[in-house]
């Protein structure tokens, strides 16, 4: 639902279709529930916020998967940060380049 509203906001070309996906999703949930996905949202960007300002960028929903103990050992469900991911993906070249120009092109 949080990226059905974001891309609301900036691509109105198929904003009817998700628009209509939200509201089939939202209504899954009580009016008590339904209130709390704006202010979850809320708090993981000021989290990442947080972690921008202070650490650098860093993938704060990996820690929470982990602690919340979402994770199935037993089915080999894991958690792979995306800084790991990146770095065996883009290897030492491309970081330097991320590090100098901000970005990477893909």
């Amino acid at each position: 639902m949080s990226a059905i509203a974001i891309s609301n906001q900036v691509d109105c070309v198929h904003r009817e279709n998700r628009e209509k996906r939200y509201l089939e999703i939202i209504r899954l949930y009580d009016q008590r529930r339904q209130k709390l996905f704006p202010m979850m949202l809320f708090h993981l960007v000021e989290g990442l916020e947080e972690k921008v300002q202070t650490t650098g960028p860093e993938d704060i929903l990996g820690v929470i998967f982990h602690e919340l103990e979402l994770h199935n050992k037993y089915k080999a469900q894991f958690f792979t940060p995306s800084d790991m991911m990146a770095s065996i993906t883009l290897g030492d070249s491309e970081q330097s380049n991320l590090g100098e120009r901000g970005f990477i092109a893909i």
